[in-house]
């Protein structure tokens, strides 16, 4: 690069070149501090030893993060009112928080707004994190502002009394959190929408202390080694984003969850409201959504309360007061408010209708070839994948001439229910299924720094997708001998049933008998046949026969050989799940340009 420069400076060339020139010069550079930035950040992410000692005093030291988190932002010459500037809507939960939090942006960009918006984890590329204006932050912009953040706190990590950990440099997580109010209090958004990493009380978002509006999804079991196990935990922790005159939206919960959620309230000082039923909105006209999926009506339904309490504070100085009432005296879940629909404006339904949120209820269609994507990895979720696949999967194959094969693409990591998970998807009776780890390349060829996991060895990664190929033919096997009755509801997996009982399955939100489908549902044979691959690469390639001209293999890969009965197929329809960084890997491979 510096010799591009000194070329430019000396070089007596005519314009055009000059400024041909120039621009490969600045195109250079921007790589340049992009991959250095990039590389650089993944230095914060601890290794997989470094988490166990973590994991070992957690309980004894997370009271600590949200200070830690306070002297980060003054490292950066950020104080915590400061952010008020922001009018922040917070959203926890453990299903749907990006959804709802993308609903929420586009509603208010459509509306005219300059919105901000983090969120986690990215899929292709570590920018997707931060978007302005609903576009990721661009590479040299994202460049800009990293290196502001991190000479801020790498000059001054030594200058910290108290605490030995609070004089280090923050870890990924954290330090992007940083990064994020630092990016959209310099570019001064209109509103800011923080999606929480994990939990809530003490997750690195919680050091917001007065946000517009806070927001809660839908509730179910997941990182529990974190949270706690059952449904009253995970929604204590959830609830710890609750401030004092600051209204919450939830949508329905379990009720163990909708009690915890109201003490935590009443804890708290603040207000919680339920959202209604989508149908309400409109005097009962549909709503058209830009996601796919039956879930997504729960999240839209949040966005918009949320929007509502966040348009009517920001258009009246006193308008927040009327959001807040003492619920102190509220002892039955079953009396929390809940909000009314209301006739959507235009720019609310264009902001729910224009939604984009790649990775989840997404579908790719090539020449030969159907790619279902969705970052589903709890048993709701996987749940609410089924539904949609099943549905979106047999409308194309009643378009199409000749038989239609199905294939799974699946990963889940180790703190996940894989037997459950896979037990759920189980009764598509796919033709095959493929279990590969999140690393898009192996071998010879390297993966891009932005999917680099260093919380985790390539050896385990490897390991965990030979043990869900082991629990997928357990499965098949247990269902080869144990056939059901072709007029049974069936093929219902026990683990749907105890998820409803233990309150991590709301079973208002699904109906679990037209969910789940019998074999005479399904154009398939069905097939127990599986493989294990070493990379998403691999697995897409042997999953689509080689069909998709975008997906390539090295000359040194050695796949096993496709059966006759997918060769014949005429189309293949391949669903990819299980974990988001799964679909981010395989979206990387198939559609790198994904904004």
């Amino acid at each position: 690069m510096t010799h591009c420069v000194c070329l430019l400076r000396q070089l007596n060339v005519m314009p055009c070149r000059k400024s041909l020139l120039s621009s490969m010069v600045k195109f250079v550079s921007i790589r340049c501090l992009w991959r250095d930035a990039i590389q650089t950040l993944n230095t914060l992410q601890s290794n997989a030893e470094t988490l166990a000692k973590i994991a070992s005093t957690r309980d004894s030291r997370r009271h600590l993060n949200i200070p830690h988190m306070i002297n980060y932002l003054k490292r950066c010459d950020i104080e915590v009112p400061d952010l008020d500037k922001l009018q922040v809507i917070h959203i926890s939960g453990t299903k749907g928080k990006g959804s709802t939090s993308a609903f929420c942006e586009s509603i208010l960009r459509h509306h005219g707004y300059k919105t901000g918006m983090f969120s986690s984890p990215h899929l292709v590329t570590v920018n997707e994190r931060f978007r302005l204006n609903g576009r990721p932050v661009a590479k040299d912009l994202f460049s800009q502002y990293f290196w502001e953040v991190y000479n801020k706190l790498d000059t001054t990590k030594h200058q910290v009394e108290g605490d030995p950990d609070a004089r280090q440099m923050p870890a990924y997580f954290s330090f992007l959190t940083v990064m994020a109010c630092h990016m959209f209090l310099k570019e001064n958004v209109d509103v800011a929408i923080f999606e929480v990493g994990i939990g809530g009380e003490y997750d690195s978002t919680n050091f917001l202390q007065s946000p517009v509006v806070c927001g809660v999804t839908s509730l179910g079991l997941d990182h529990t080694s974190v949270l706690g196990d059952t449904i009253d935990k995970i929604a204590w922790q959830k609830a710890g984003i609750f401030k004092r005159n600051v209204p919450a939206v939830t949508v329905p919960q379990p009720p163990a969850a909708m009690s915890v959620l109201l003490n935590r309230t009443k804890e708290k000082g603040a207000s919680l409201y339920v959202t209604p039923s989508l149908d309400s909105y409109n005097n009962g006209e549909s709503v058209h959504l830009g996601i796919a999926g039956s879930m997504q009506r729960y999240n839209a339904t949040l966005a918009l309360q949320l929007c509502r309490i966040w348009l009517d504070n920001h258009r009246k100085d006193f308008s927040k007061r009327k959001w807040i009432c003492d619920q102190s005296d509220l002892h039955d879940w079953e009396k929390i408010p809940s909000l009314d629909g209301i006739v959507l404006t235009e720019e609310m339904r264009n902001g729910l209708s224009k939604c984009y949120w790649p990775g989840r209820n997404q579908v790719l269609s090539r020449p030969g070839v159907t790619y279902y994507l969705d970052g589903a990895h709890t048993i709701e979720s996987i749940q609410q994948c089924m539904e949609w696949f099943l549905q979106a999967s047999r409308k194309e194959a009643s378009k199409r001439k000749g038989r239609v094969c199905r294939i799974l693409v699946f990963n889940a990591t180790r703190d996940r229910n894989s037997t459950a998970m896979l037990s759920i998807l189980k009764p598509l009776n796919f033709d095959a299924a493929v279990f590969c780890p999140n690393l898009a390349f192996t071998g010879t060829v390297s993966n891009t720094p932005d999917q680099i996991n260093r919380t985790v060895t390539k050896e385990k990664q490897l390991s965990f997708s030979q043990v869900n190929k082991k629990i997928w033919d357990q499965i098949n096997a247990q269902s080869d001998e144990t056939p059901q009755s072709s007029n049974s509801t069936t093929n219902k997996p026990n683990i749907i049933d105890s998820a409803v009982q233990n309150g991590a399955l709301n079973a208002n939100q699904f109906d679990l008998n037209r969910n789940n489908c019998n074999s005479n549902e399904i154009p398939s044979e069905g097939s127990a046949e599986s493989h294990a691959f070493p990379c998403i690469l691999q697995a897409l390639y042997w999953a689509g026969q080689g069909r998709d001209t975008n997906v390539k293999l090295p000359t040194d890969a050695d796949i096993p050989p496709i059966s006759d009965k997918l060769q014949d197929s005429t189309h293949i329809q391949i669903l990819i799940t299980g974990s988001l960084h799964l679909v981010g890997g395989a979206l990387g491979l198939l559609n790198p340009d994904l904004w």
